[in-house]
């Protein structure tokens, strides 16, 4: 038996059908610990999925692995002005009680996903929706059932008619408990995959405090390069460096972060958010979602009141996320990008909660990777869904790969 599927619907139980395991390959149940079922609801827009916030958001506070990325507060805008014609469709996974089927069934799986039709071969890939702002793909997916929701996920791949041949999980995590489920459910399944890319990036893994952390990542002449700068500035003004507080100005906040970036160079290619109504709008509706919800990491340097370096970063759980930093370009001789982030370092062992954050950055970055001791990997795999002709489209990636490789050399 197929997996179910439906449009997105406000929660109801009455409303939620039953999936499968495996399809004819095996015709049991996809069932969490607790005997469930699971299904499939697919959202084609923010409106649909709107209903589900409050779910969603507990979801996201249980799941396998934080992503604020794919939260409520921070997808639903992306939705709203980012998708730029993208085909999209969100799948959420719910499980639902058949002995109790007046209760009302509980979100375990969100799946954000952008479909794209290679003609060539007839066939649709499946891709994690990788929106311009994005820097995680990991979706979310409840801890105690992230096995089963992939097994769900791929059951409806192979048999939906919305599904596709190819799965493709770009920049998700590449260690930690859900490589771990997808690793085993694709072992079990006996799926056919490619590794398109795997690299690292820079993790701050929080110490006993901050004074510590700085000790094991800076020599000595490194912290006092650090405190020569800082005085340095400090003998151009009166310098503050602060958080935005639970009762500061988010909006004016945002306004000078939006100004200060849109005044350096990403301003004069036009890749600032300000540069745009739908990245503006973005920005403002994600930095008043994560301040309202007290997960927001605000951290500006001020020279005589004028903001000369911000930085934003969000929390989540015992992790958090670095998200945007500008600073003013005629303050560079004072190493502004620096001063920042050590002072985030800072910033962040205030939470006793926060045990790590992830620098979102890429594996270059020689700044973060000086400062930051500590790495993540990050990888994307694609992976053969069943449906055809899905097998000879990964069997082929490895030679096409080597094929593009071979034609970017120089005299061929």
């Amino acid at each position: 038996m197929n997996p179910t599927t439906r449009n997105a619907l406000p929660p109801d139980a009455s409303s939620i059908p039953r999936t499968k395991d495996r399809g004819a390959r095996s015709g049991h149940d996809v069932s969490p610990a607790d005997g469930r079922l699971l299904s499939v609801v697919v959202a084609r827009s923010e409106a649909e999925l709107r209903p589900w916030a409050e779910q969603w958001e507990r979801l996201a506070a249980e799941a396998v692995e934080p992503n604020v990325f794919y939260e409520p507060w921070m997808l639903l805008p992306a939705l709203c002005h980012l998708r730029a014609g993208c085909d999209l469709r969100t799948l959420l996974l719910l499980a639902s009680d058949p002995l109790v089927p007046s209760r009302e069934p509980e979100l375990c799986g969100v799946i954000p996903l952008q479909y794209r039709r290679l003609r060539g071969l007839g066939t649709t890939i499946c891709r994690l929706w990788k929106y311009s702002h994005c820097f995680l793909c990991t979706p979310l997916l409840r801890a105690d059932v992230a096995g089963k929701c992939l097994d769900t996920l791929f059951d409806w791949l192979r048999t939906d008619r919305e599904g596709g041949a190819v799965m493709q999980f770009d920049e998700v995590s590449g260690e930690g408990p859900f490589h771990q489920a997808l690793v085993d459910c694709l072992f079990e399944r006996q799926s056919l995959r490619f590794v398109t890319d795997t690299h690292t990036r820079a993790l701050l893994r929080c110490d006993t405090d901050a004074e510590a952390y700085l000790r094991s990542a800076l020599s000595g002449e490194g912290r006092r390069a650090h405190a020569r700068r800082l005085r340095r500035l400090g003998d151009a003004g009166n310098v503050s460096i602060a958080p935005l507080e639970p009762d500061g100005d988010v909006v004016e906040w945002v306004t000078q972060f939006l100004e200060l970036e849109a005044a350096g160079w990403k301003g004069k290619l036009g890749t600032a958010l300000a540069c745009t109504d739908a990245d503006r709008a973005f920005l403002n509706e994600v930095i008043a979602g994560a301040f309202s919800r007290a997960r927001l990491l605000a951290l500006a340097i001020r020279l005589d009141g004028r903001c000369v370096a911000q930085r934003i970063g969000f929390m989540a759980g015992a992790g958090s996320f670095s998200f945007k930093t500008a600073f003013a370009e005629e303050f560079a001789r004072y190493s502004p990008g620096a001063l920042m982030e050590i002072e985030n370092i800072r910033r962040v062992h205030c939470f006793p909660q926060i045990r790590w954050m992830d620098s979102c950055t890429r594996p270059d970055n020689a700044l973060i990777n000086r400062l930051w001791s500590h790495r993540r990997t990050i990888q994307s795999v694609a992976v053969a869904t069943g449906r055809p002709p899905g097998g000879l489209a990964v069997s082929t990636m490895p030679l096409l790969r080597w094929l593009n490789r071979v034609a970017r050399q120089p005299g061929v």
